[in-house]
């Protein structure tokens, strides 16, 4: 506890270090020639987005349609939260590996992000480890 309270020299040499201190960097995943898969995720960032301006468009119809009949706030609502929830259904291919996670083209043969070979296409990233099971059995190997 001493040296930690303890009162600096006026110089502060101590503080200085000639070695400078490298920021601690994440190691790139590389899965080059491994198989990886294409996941297809929704993004709920799309769905947020989305959601800000739906919602003002939907403030404005409820008061217009308030003027007009009571009834017509609800048919409003109901074609915003339709809006929001059909228009955030798209999905977007993604690597399985959860380290990598990179953005996939549907042509794409390898990831960009890791190097990984892509095997093909499964539902959900859970299943990665049993597809590339069944890959190594179908390959006989």
């Amino acid at each position: 506890m001493a040296t930690l309270t303890r009162a600096l020299d006026d110089t502060h040499d101590e503080l200085e270090r000639d070695e400078p201190i490298a920021p601690a960097l994440p190691e790139k995943v590389s899965n080059a020639g491994r198989p990886v898969f294409r996941v297809w995720r929704r993004s709920r960032a799309d769905q947020a987005a989305l959601a800000l301006p739906v919602g003002i468009a939907g403030l404005v119809g409820c008061v217009a349609a308030a003027m007009i009949h009571e009834a017509g706030i609800a048919a409003v609502l109901v074609a915003s939260v339709l809006a929001v929830r059909l228009a955030g259904r798209r999905r977007r291919p993604c690597c399985s590996e959860p380290e990598c996670q990179a953005l996939l083209s549907r042509a794409a043969g390898t990831c960009p992000g890791c190097g990984g070979t892509i095997a093909g296409d499964i539902g959900r990233p859970e299943e990665r480890l049993a597809a590339a099971e069944a890959l190594r059995l179908r390959a006989g190997g």
